[in-house]
């Protein structure tokens, strides 16, 4: 399995510091202090726990199969050894533009996590993961500092083709049910594609579609990987005030021998309308373009 990060739609954007959105989105008329007469305005990039929920989880489109000959249907499952241990660096890098009366605003994204997946339990159906977040670090202006997710634990279950649920800690996860790849039951061929469709644990639930589609074999380092392309869109409510638009596209390379995914690269961008209090009938726009990387770096 590949780790179900918080991203790319978990709590990590809502636990930015303040002035990551205030000093972006506060207009210069406005008051920097709420009174009852005006309260402060606070535009955030996304609704509370979306940005790396939605960055983190997008790159988990994430066996002894053999390789077979890439014109040959292959049927593709998640592996497991008891014991086992994947460590997985995730990278997410983007910007936050806001388009207010009075012109753009801009503020990068840059937050960096390192991810620990150990199998605690292999059973005849369904195998017991263990996923710690080692390190999640935010840096603004220079600045490096921890997000509240460093250090959360979660245990789950998930059967060979990729269905997961959580047993605890699913907190710091949101977005799993979207961001895991499950593989179909029949063998794929190059140029097959599959949906998947799911409804997301956040409020207001969104229901997304993905379309994943095997493209052949890639090499990752010594591997010789399975490659899949992926899009996800919103099934509903992305025209909704406050619901982000579409696309996310990304490419995961899934070492069938390890029966794991090694990589993958996700590239969104969602456009947010938000109205500014005390003005009925004006809106803003927040866009918000990221790329998250996931990357298998050791094995234990």
């Amino acid at each position: 399995m590949h780790p179900v990060l918080p991203v790319p739609y978990t709590p990590l954007s809502d636990r930015l510091p303040d002035s990551f959105t205030e000093k972006v989105y506060r207009r210069k008329d406005m008051p920097s202090h709420p009174t009852p007469s005006a309260p402060a305005p606070r535009f955030r990039p996304f609704a509370r726990g979306a940005l790396p929920a939605l960055a983190l989880a997008l790159i988990f489109l994430h066996g002894g199969l053999l390789m077979a000959d890439p014109v040959a249907s292959v049927p593709f499952e998640y592996r497991f050894t008891a014991g086992q241990e994947l460590v997985y660096q995730v990278s997410v890098r983007g910007k936050v533009e806001v388009a207010l009366p009075d012109g753009s605003r801009a503020n990068p994204i840059q937050i960096d996590m390192r991810i620990l997946q150990r199998t605690a339990e292999v059973g005849p159906r369904l195998a017991t993961m263990v996923m710690t977040i080692e390190s999640a670090r935010v840096t603004q202006d220079g600045q490096e500092g921890p997000l509240p997710e460093e250090g959360q634990k979660s245990m789950l279950t998930i059967d060979r083709r990729g269905f997961i649920e959580f047993l605890s800690g699913a907190g710091g996860w949101q977005g799993s049910e979207f961001a895991q790849m499950q593989f179909p039951e029949k063998a794929l061929a190059v140029g097959d594609s599959w949906v998947q469709e799911a409804l997301t644990q956040s409020q207001p639930p969104v229901r997304t579609r993905t379309r994943y589609t095997f493209t052949g074999f890639a090499p990752f380092g010594a591997r010789t990987c399975a490659a899949f392309d992926a899009e996800l869109l919103l099934a509903d409510g992305g025209g909704a005030p406050g619901q982000p638009g579409p696309v996310s596209k990304g490419r995961t390379l899934f070492d069938p021998a390890l029966g794991q995914v090694v990589l993958t690269e996700v590239d969104s961008r969602f456009a947010f309308p938000v109205p500014i209090p005390d003005q009925p009938g004006v809106t803003v726009t927040t866009t918000t373009t990221i790329r998250t990387v996931m990357r298998l770096t050791e094995t234990r």
